[in-house]
């Protein structure tokens, strides 16, 4: 069982790893970000966060979540290697 920092770092380096970054106008959704991050989790054999403390943990570094077209959560990031 991992402690709380660790998860922490797990969640930093599958950002780092996937090289999202903030963005003031591109967004993804939550619900496609979160599948990811619990592919990545379940690859690497660490359990995620649940949903709710995800999205709280997006907000603790700094990156934006709110709601865009048809009321659905979106964090505002994007990558260098990928369209979305």
């Amino acid at each position: 069982m991992l402690c709380i920092s660790n998860l922490i770092k797990v969640k930093v380096k599958y950002l780092n790893e996937n090289e999202y970054k903030s963005s003031s106008k591109n967004h993804k959704l939550i619900k496609e970000l979160y599948l990811e991050y619990r592919v990545f989790c379940n690859e690497d054999g660490i359990i995620p966060f649940k949903k709710s403390n995800f999205i709280k943990q997006l907000k603790a570094l700094n990156l934006i979540v709110d709601r865009v077209s048809q009321n659905q959560l979106a964090v505002f990031i994007e990558s260098q290697g990928f369209e979305f």
